[in-house]
């Protein structure tokens, strides 16, 4: 409807959804047209209390408009006054509790909007947090395929689905602990953060080959399997703990950026 947010009844339902989300505790704060006219009334009339509302006719709400130059309210409405927008602060990190959140609460608003009025959410934060999930959910998709190649690989390498079993142990095991040790220490998934599972298996891949390589060369030459393991312990120790502890220092260099999700995915 052209001008239609000059009409105290679409100013009262943007009123009526931002009371929801106080209502509902689910944003830090909201802002939009309806806020500056009820403003303005209030001024207008004493600065009582009582008057921060949306004025009742259509006549006031046109005059009050008329103190804003349009720069101040250019990001609650559009030019034509058909689109209104409620700015929204909040300070959820979470991005699958922000984006739950905010499909429980679109269906609630829509209940207080007429048949004319649609509700749409759009931002930045929306987008980044549709972007997070979306990169979780490959990133899930990308592990279990890895995961079912390595085991895939190492029973083909050692001719025995036994061994390509055993050796999963010691990749899923360091993927696992990751993610266990960030819901303890509540560290949230994000575009840093979701790929350190992949570096744990990468790094935990490598240790197991060259176990495993040094086992059969050792088996090689020694008949006793049990022989042949305590030399390959032995022989592999060093290596074996070194390397991630170089690695686990390099990436803890990242600790000291001033970036939050750098600083989370080198911790």
């Amino acid at each position: 409807m052209p001008q239609g947010f000059k009409d105290p009844k679409y100013l009262k339902q943007l009123e009526a959804v931002q009371d929801l989300m106080k209502e509902k505790k689910l944003y830090d704060l909201s802002l939009s047209l309806a806020d500056q006219v009820a403003l303005v009334n209030r001024e207008m009339n004493g600065g009582k209390a009582e008057s921060l509302r949306v004025p009742e006719t259509r006549e006031q709400v046109e005059q009050y408009l008329l103190f804003f130059k349009r720069r101040d309210i250019q990001r609650y409405i559009s030019n034509d006054y058909q689109r209104a927008n409620v700015v929204i602060r909040h300070s959820m990190s979470d991005s699958s509790e922000f984006n739950e959140k905010t499909k429980a609460f679109e269906v609630e608003a829509k209940k207080l909007l007429t048949n004319d009025v649609r509700i749409r959410f759009s931002g930045e934060n929306l987008m980044i947090n549709r972007s997070a999930e979306s990169l979780i959910s490959n990133q899930a998709d990308g592990l279990i395929w890895v995961i079912t190649t390595i085991f895939f690989l190492m029973s083909f390498l050692y001719a025995s689905p036994l061994a390509g079993l055993i050796s999963m142990i010691p990749n899923v095991v360091p993927t696992i602990l990751v993610f266990g040790i960030m819901g303890i220490l509540e560290i949230p998934l994000n575009p840093g953060t979701v790929s350190v599972a992949a570096v744990a298996l990468g790094i935990a891949i490598d240790d197991t080959i060259h176990f495993f390589s040094r086992y059969l060369d050792e088996c090689k030459h020694e008949p006793d399997p049990e022989k042949a393991g305590r030399n390959t312990l032995w022989g592999e120790a060093i290596p074996i703990v070194t390397t991630p502890v170089a690695l686990s220092l390099g990436f803890g260099i990242l600790i000291l950026s001033d970036f939050t999700i750098i600083i989370q995915y080198g911790f």
